[in-house]
């Protein structure tokens, strides 16, 4: 698909020479996602991605969620 900067138009958060390698959602605008040169990348309307946020939002608590505890919930203060 075309990408643009604009509004309504799809973007290519990772670099030229990386590609994603691992992808799981969790619903709407919650994401995560690793790459080939091993990045993390987690979004999630709703939180900032802080370091003690980090700590317990991840690609891996995500997909533990999605693949195999779909009632666990994560409590962040």
């Amino acid at each position: 698909p075309k990408l643009g900067d604009f509004l309504g138009e799809l973007t290519n958060e990772i670099e030229d020479d990386d590609y994603i390698t691992e992808f799981v959602s969790a619903g709407p605008k919650n994401y995560s996602y690793v790459t080939a040169k091993n990045k993390t990348e987690c979004k999630i309307k709703g939180f900032k991605q802080y370091h003690e946020t980090s700590k317990h939002i991840n690609f891996d608590s995500i997909k533990n969620i999605v693949t195999s505890n779909r009632n666990k919930t994560i409590e962040v203060e």
